[in-house]
């Protein structure tokens, strides 16, 4: 088992990459990462992960088993900015201000300035950033 931190993951696409542990880029599938609860979200941006069965496969190397070490942590915050033309912004929580971005978002909506937001904690390139993000005060 090689332990890694989650780099990129799309949603839509349906793969992502991890790295650390002497790989700068891990490729895996949606289907060979393991949750802890059916409830959580997919892999979250910056989310330590243990990989196993890696494979030289293409121009990557292949995972076909991720696992989740560490329930992601869901927080609700603050909409402090955000540009709809640009379609991103910063929210505040306890644990600190959150760079949100609309391709993290899971419904369509443009969130209002002081409204709130939910959002599993995620880092990308060592920055806060909120991962599967929905409108809160419906």
């Amino acid at each position: 088992m090689l332990d890694l931190i989650v780099e990129m993951f799309s949603i839509s696409q349906g793969y992502g990459f991890c790295s650390g542990s002497g790989y700068s880029k891990v490729f895996f599938r949606v289907e060979d990462f393991h949750k802890l609860h059916y409830s959580e979200p997919q892999p979250v941006l910056g989310e330590r992960v243990l990989a196993s069965q890696i494979k030289e496969v293409g121009k990557n190397p292949k995972a076909f088993e991720v696992k989740r070490v560490q329930a992601p942590i869901l927080l609700e915050a603050t909409v402090q900015s955000f540009d709809a033309v640009k379609g991103w912004g910063f929210a505040n929580c306890y644990l600190g201000t959150y760079f949100i971005h609309k391709s993290d978002f899971i419904d369509s909506f443009v969130p209002i300035i002081g409204g709130k937001v939910a959002f599993y904690s995620g880092k990308k390139k060592g920055k806060n950033r909120g991962c599967y993000i929905i409108r809160s005060d419906k």
